[in-house]
């Protein structure tokens, strides 16, 4: 989760112009509370616990300050996607989750379609579509290489004793 908060905080700093600072800052926590690839399968249980999770932390952690309100409006902002900074995060989002995916494809050889299937698809930010669009392509031209690989015979190499 720390690496997906990172990543989240960093492609924040794209941010369309004329948002604020803290859209920028604080939608990588909120998109980042219980939000693992494993929860994402479950995204309707996910989001009941996403939302006792912001009730609990508005009201028994930030006890129900100013910035808790603040920061549980921001939550519900991008929640409902109505706004562009909204919009743009859920984006962010989405494309990391395929960046984390293609990541753990390429450490343990292993595929990940759902991942790409319920995320780039859905993308509508044009910058992040071409971002999207460019992490496919990455992916395919790693799985070639990879079938090409596999497809050479292995050279026994010769020993002259």
């Amino acid at each position: 989760m720390s690496g997906h908060i990172q990543s989240m905080s960093s492609a924040t700093i794209k941010a369309p112009d004329g948002s604020t600072l803290s859209k920028r800052v604080f939608p990588p926590l909120y998109s980042s509370t219980g939000n693992t690839a494993k929860d994402r399968l479950a995204f309707f249980h996910t989001l009941e616990r996403l939302k006792e999770a912001m009730h609990n932390f508005r009201h028994e952690m930030l006890h129900n300050s100013a910035a808790a309100q603040r920061i549980e409006a921001l939550w519900k902002e991008y929640e409902e996607g109505e706004t562009d900074e909204a919009r743009f995060v859920k984006d962010l989002d989405r494309f990391e989750m395929a960046s984390q995916a293609l990541e753990y494809e390429r450490d343990h050889s292993t595929q990940l379609q759902q991942f790409f299937d319920s995320s780039i698809p859905f993308l509508r930010h044009d910058e992040i579509k071409d971002w999207g669009r460019d992490l496919l392509t990455e992916r395919e031209e790693m799985r070639a290489e990879l079938m090409e690989c596999s497809a050479q015979p292995v050279r026994e190499t010769e020993n002259n004793s």
